[in-house]
This record gives structure tokens, sequence and C-alpha cells, in this order.
């Protein structure tokens, strides 16, 4: 609830929500993904791939064909936010951390986390989507093998809605080393590879299933670049402490990363391997500010676990359990809170309203003028607008520019 506060202010549309229902909606028109920007009247990549068109499917459908507006978007924001942090407190408990520990320290998780929650971005799918493969990867540890099986669509679903499938790869070959490592130590090499080859197997699968996209090889030639690719214009792309609320995402950063490592510290590689991917993840964040959410996914559902049998995590847990009463009517207080907040900011209602002084207008004003006087022609738009006149305005408008940035734009 009090995350539900902290981001509840998070109600303006993104602009990326729009260009995606666009390039779907002109799927649906002409039968096919286009390869080239129909949208621009200036010259763009050719050819055009868009890595979000699964997600305009998604909002398209979700929005769009089933009349839903806008509660049906902020319905499957908040779905989608509940999965993650579902997914983090099932993976916790299923590895011995307690409720009280995982609910404390996830208030550490805060800052980071909310760079993935707008309203609604494709990158909010890939926390999803994260979430449950570290769950599923957990039931693997326990023996189970039905769950490759029913990942592996949710995989191809996954690289066709964001590019940020790639983490879910990566997640994956770390959890392979982990088996294998342990299953080596305790067995040997040959033993461990017998027993596992199913997750090698799946890995292989999953990277071929890389082709099963509308853009078929293009897709993985778009990946190539856009993973290498400088952003300097864009903030997200830039490091950690150009964030909102810098000095409160760097303490946040510098606790956790302390606790990871005191994890580490304490148990030993071999039963916090997983840790290692966190810190991995830690650096991404501070690199690129748009990396924080994922790195905070990943440390709530692997960290809080991992301190459970230290001497911090078993105080912390006792601590919470002997004031249980008062923890308990603060918790409600805090609830209530969260909801007046809520109130406040009317955090059901998706909001398209702009000022002056927004850095990013979707200028929905604008378009709704043009869309009465009948405009039709070429349309210059600034880099967050023009997504939104297209998916207002197309066909019988283009713009000068939208938010796909590796997709669109020539330099």
């Amino acid at each position: 609830m009090l995350f539900l506060a902290y981001i509840s202010q998070m109600t303006r549309v993104s602009h990326d929500m729009y260009h995606a229902m666009a390039l779907f909606r002109e799927t649906l028109a002409t039968g096919a993904v286009p390869l080239e920007d129909v949208f621009a009247y200036t010259p763009t990549v050719s050819p055009s791939v868009h890595h979000e068109w699964g997600f305009g499917a998604i909002l398209y459908f979700a929005i769009e064909a089933l009349g839903t507006g806008g509660l049906g978007l902020m319905a499957l924001k908040y779905a989608l936010i509940g999965c993650v942090m579902w997914c983090c407190y099932e993976r916790t408990r299923r590895n011995g951390g307690s409720w009280q520990l995982f609910a404390t320290l996830s208030l550490l998780v805060f800052p980071l986390v909310w760079v993935g929650c707008a309203t609604i971005r494709a990158q909010l799918f890939t926390l999803a989507f994260l979430s449950i493969l570290l769950v599923l990867l957990d039931r693997d540890r326990r023996g189970d093998r039905w769950w490759l099986l029913a990942w592996l669509p949710l995989h191809c679903i996954w690289l066709n809605v964001h590019a940020g499938f790639v983490v879910g790869l990566v997640a994956y070959g770390f959890h392979c080393l982990e088996v294998l490592w342990n299953e080596w130590a305790d067995h040997g090499l040959s033993k461990a590879i017998r027993r596992n080859i199913h997750l090698p197997l799946g890995l292989m699968v999953m990277i071929g299933c890389t082709w099963l996209n509308p853009y078929g090889g293009l897709y993985i030639e778009y990946l190539w670049e856009g993973i290498r690719m400088e952003r300097p214009l864009i903030v997200e792309w830039l490091p950690l402490w150009h964030t909102y609320r810098p000095g409160l995402a760097l303490l946040a950063w510098g606790i956790t990363v302390g606790l990871t490592l005191y994890a580490l510290r304490q148990n030993g590689i071999r039963r916090s391997f997983s840790c290692l991917f966190v810190l991995l993840a830690a650096y991404m964040a501070m690199k690129h500010l748009r990396h924080g959410s994922l790195y905070a996914v990943l440390w709530l559902a692997i960290v809080p676990a991992s301190l459970q049998p230290t001497s911090l995590g078993r105080a912390i847990t006792r601590w919470v359990s002997e004031h249980r009463n008062g923890v308990y009517r603060f918790a409600w207080k805090c609830c209530v809170f969260s909801l007046l907040v809520m109130g406040y900011y009317q955090a059901w209602q998706p909001n398209l309203t702009t000022t002056a002084e927004d850095t990013t207008p979707l200028a929905a004003g604008a378009v709704e003028y043009l869309a009465n006087a009948g405009f039709k022609g070429n349309l210059m738009t600034p880099f967050h607008s023009g997504a939104y006149v297209s998916w207002k305005l197309y066909p019988n408008v283009k713009v000068s520019m939208d938010g796909r940035y590796e997709a669109c734009l020539l330099y």
C-alpha cells in the first residue's frame, strides 16, 4: 500500500504506448507489421523494427477492443505491479525468508523500482515476466521440470512485448551456472551435466525462439545495434544520479548493495550465488537509471531470503514478531494514509493534462483542435508528442518524429 501511495502521482500516460498501439492498428489494417516507418514524413531507419509491437497489441485489445478505456489501462498497470510483488514474496517465502523481513526490506527499493511503473510502459511487462521467471527457476532448484514447458510460451510472448527479455536470458544463464557449479562440487562434472542437461538445452531453445517474431532475423540485428547504442540525450539512459530525487535513490542503492555484500560474506558464494547476479544488476542500475527497477525486483526477490539466516535477518524478524500488535496498528495506519494519498492524486485515473512547465507534453489539446479542424498534412512534432499525434491523427497527418529512439531516428 505504501508503494502504491509512492507511485500514485505517476498517472500521466506515457507516450510509448501510443506509437505501439498505432503500429498495431496499422498492422490490423494492412495485415502485416510495417517494415518501414509509415507515420513519418522525414527520412527514418529502414527497415524500422519496433520491439514493443506486442506491447501495442496487448494495450490495443485491453483498451480499445474491449472498450475499457482509462480504467482498463490502470487495472492492467496495478495487476502487473501486483504480479511483481507477489512473485518476489513467493520466491522469498519458498527460500526461507519471513514476511517480517520481506515487508521491512521492501521499503528500501521504493526509490529504485518506481522507474518501471509509469502509466504504462513495456518495461513493466518485463518486470512481471522477470519476476515470474525467478519463481520458476526456484522450482527448478527443487527438482521440478515441468516449469520449462510452461515458461517457453511466456518467453516467446515476452520477446515480442519488450526487448528486456534479454535480462531473462542472463538470469537463466546465471541459474545454469549456479546449479552446475553446486552439482559439480557435490557429484562431479559429468553427473552434474547429466542431471541438469535440460538447463543448457532450454537456454538454446530460448535463444532460438528469438526468431519467432514478425521481423525474423531483422530483430536480431536490431537487438545487436540497440543494446550497444549510446543514448546521451535520453535521461533514463543516464547514470543513477540523474534520476528524480537522486540523493534518496543513491542512498537506497548504497544500502541495498551493502546488504547484498553482507549476505554474500555471511553465507558464502555457494549459498548466495544469485547475489552475484544482483550485484551485476546493481552496476547496470548505477550506469543507467532505467535499470533501477530491474535491480530492485531482483534484489527484492533474492536478497531478503539470503539475509534471513544471518544475525541481522534474524534480529529484524524477531523484533517485528515481538512487537506484532504495534506493527499491525502501524500497518493499518499506513494503509489508511496510502488510500488517502491515492485518492488525492486519483491514482485510478490516467492523466493527459499538460501544463506549460511540462517537459514531456503530449499536446492533447492541440491534437483535439487539429482533429476537429480536419487538418491534413505534415506536422513538426517534439520527441514526446509525435506518437500521440500518430495515434489520434494518422493517416491524415504524418509527423517529423516520435519517441521510438533507435527504431526510427537517423543521425
